[in-house]
């Protein structure tokens, strides 16, 4: 691999959890390797939120923040697996 080229290691989804909902399209993500605070101590993964849902109601676009240590846990040697950050609440 050349400098500038990037090997796929894998996906993820963000998915519902409690009281958040997942993200189930976006227009753009970005992250920051970098310590950002206590809340982010590893650094930032944003994801922008086509859709937002509170209680079933379609809300306006947001963000969902995640901390970059638990997407970069994921991959592992073999990354090749769909991996999700958080589960549904079961009701």
């Amino acid at each position: 691999m050349s400098a500038g080229e990037n090997r796929y290691l894998g996906s993820f989804k963000i998915t519902d959890f409690e009281t958040v909902d997942g993200v189930e399209e976006t227009d753009g993500i970005d992250v920051v390797s970098v310590p950002l605070g206590k809340t982010f101590p590893k650094g930032l993964f944003v994801a922008q939120d086509g859709f937002n849902y509170d209680q079933g109601k379609l809300q306006r676009q947001n963000f969902k923040m995640l901390r970059w240590e638990k997407i970069g846990a994921l991959f592992g040697k073999n990354g090749e697996k769909e991996c999700h950050i958080a589960r549904a609440k079961k009701q």
